[in-house]
């Protein structure tokens, strides 16, 4: 890696995107200055030029607001990436400018909610249609279960007697380290676990044993949703599939074999 020298500092730094801004033509696609004499530069233009700067976004709010809309439909990924850090990065901080925001602003919100159900009407309707049908699902799947405990004592003890079975080498440090491996991600979606499970790629329904290289990690309702699936016939099929995952996903499998 070679150097490159501050115009502003005179200090002889890496020359990469650490120490310098980009810039096209400039010597190995840099500014000049380094990023601190850079800020410093940035900060005194601002101040000496603010008025100018004030009035020039007010006029052109409409092309900068175009501007940044393009920007961010042709940079999806960096905009997702940027979200996801800054959430997690200050998420007790935001958390703690929502509240004090939705406090100093109440009357905002209720009016602002008023007309949002006034306009969406229709679609408020509908989804609470589908709650409503997803609630009495799940209630009568509870009321089977109360109904039928014998089949489900009998389902319960199928499963148990197929685990007891099947072989079982799978130790705490093996959970830890496909934990470590899949990033403490779900291993098909590639996004974190609210409830955490663990997958069988071959289902135990199917002779699946209770191995490091058969346990992925897992979020609980992608495992339900996969159940006693084939993992290709049921992966290929699903809006989160991805080849890099299902890569890495064989790189476990055969990791120790």
């Amino acid at each position: 890696m070679q150097n490159k020298i501050c115009t502003k500092c005179k200090k002889e730094l890496l020359a990469n995107n650490d120490y310098f801004r980009k810039q096209k033509g400039g010597k190995f696609g840099l500014r000049p200055e380094c990023k601190e004499c850079g800020t410093k530069k940035d900060k005194k233009y601002y101040q000496e030029n603010k008025k100018k700067w004030v009035d020039y976004q007010i006029k052109n709010a409409e092309k900068i607001k175009e501007k940044n809309k393009k920007w961010k439909e042709n940079n999806k990924g960096r905009v997702k990436e940027y979200n996801k850090e800054n959430y997690w990065g200050n998420r007790e901080a935001n958390i703690e400018r929502k509240k004090k925001w939705h406090v100093e602003n109440t009357d905002h919100i209720k009016s602002y909610r008023r007309e949002y159900r006034k306009k969406n009407r229709e679609y408020i309707l509908q989804r609470q249609s589908l709650l409503n049908k997803t609630e009495t699902i799940k209630a009568s799947q509870r009321q089977w279960r109360k109904e039928n405990k014998d089949k489900v004592n009998y389902y319960n003890q199928k499963r148990r007697n197929l685990k007891a079975n099947l072989i079982s080498e799978f130790t705490y440090e093996d959970w830890e380290e496909c934990l470590k491996f899949f990033n403490h991600k779900d291993a098909y979606t590639g996004e974190k676990m609210k409830r955490v499970s663990q997958d069988h790629i071959i289902p135990i329904s199917k002779g699946g044993g209770y191995l490091k290289n058969n346990i992925v990690p897992c979020e609980g309702s992608v495992n339900s949703s996969k159940s006693n699936k084939e993992l290709m016939k049921w992966y290929i099929k699903k809006p989160f599939f991805s080849g890099d995952r299902l890569k890495k996903i064989n790189e476990w499998i055969n990791k120790d074999a």
